[in-house]
């Protein structure tokens, strides 16, 4: 199973600006949509004692200054609740998180406020590289 899913909201630098309700949206999908996916994932595969449960979270928990306050708690949440569910499953399930930096999707082009016209190239060490389709099935498999 893999969860890649998330959704986004406005980068607000001051926590005063942030509305309750806003939080709560993303927290829903990006973090209580992750806890139910591995949940029921959890369900199918462990019968079969084997199988993989792979999220797929942003940089965002290492580098918390460029995505709302919602967005960055939420990759917190789920590196914990990786921690959690691979500590229970053992070697049955193997649980994974994994990260592909600036991964090219309408909701990252909408953080950085790119067009979609050039590369992909965001705060990355990589001047050589740019991530393309295939390059996080390649990482995860």
């Amino acid at each position: 199973m893999v969860k890649s899913a998330a959704v986004g909201d406005e980068a607000k630098s001051n926590i005063l600006d942030n509305e309750k309700a806003d939080f709560e949206r993303v927290v829903n999908v990006n973090a209580t949509d992750v806890f139910l996916e591995n949940k029921h994932a959890a369900q199918a595969l462990i019968p079969l004692q084997r199988g993989s449960i792979i999220n797929v979270r942003s940089f965002s928990s290492s580098a918390g200054w460029f995505a709302s306050h919602a967005y960055t708690s939420c990759d917190h949440a789920i590196m914990g609740l990786k921690r959690n569910v691979v500590t229970e499953l053992g070697q049955r399930v193997q649980v994974h998180c994994l990260s592909p930096y600036s991964n090219p999707t309408l909701l990252s082009r909408d953080i950085f406020k790119i067009d979609g016209k050039g590369g992909f190239r965001v705060y990355s060490h990589l001047h050589w590289a740019a991530l393309q389709k295939g390059h996080l099935t390649e990482a995860a498999l």
